[in-house]
């Protein structure tokens, strides 16, 4: 969720016009909606900060929250 990710196309353009995000989590709401039958993780490891502050603010958690209600209570799309 750090905000840079890889799908195929058929998976966005199976759900782009209903995506709706709020903040920044763009990618939790594509994936909720359309239900990829794949789905691989690639981790990284975060370097300490060097400059500027992190976005991450009590304001971006509670959208997270509001977000995650608002998918939980839509049926998803399924697709490949």
């Amino acid at each position: 969720m750090s905000g840079y990710f890889v799908l195929k196309r058929a998976v966005y353009e199976s759900c782009k016009s209903r995506i709706e995000p709020m903040g920044y989590k763009i990618l939790l709401e594509i994936y909720c909606k359309s239900r990829p039958k794949q789905v691989a993780e690639i981790p990284f490891v975060f370097r300490n900060r060097r400059e500027g502050q992190s976005k991450l603010s009590p304001q971006v958690m509670v959208q997270y929250f509001r977000m995650l209600l608002k998918l939980r209570r839509r049926p998803a799309i399924q697709n490949s």
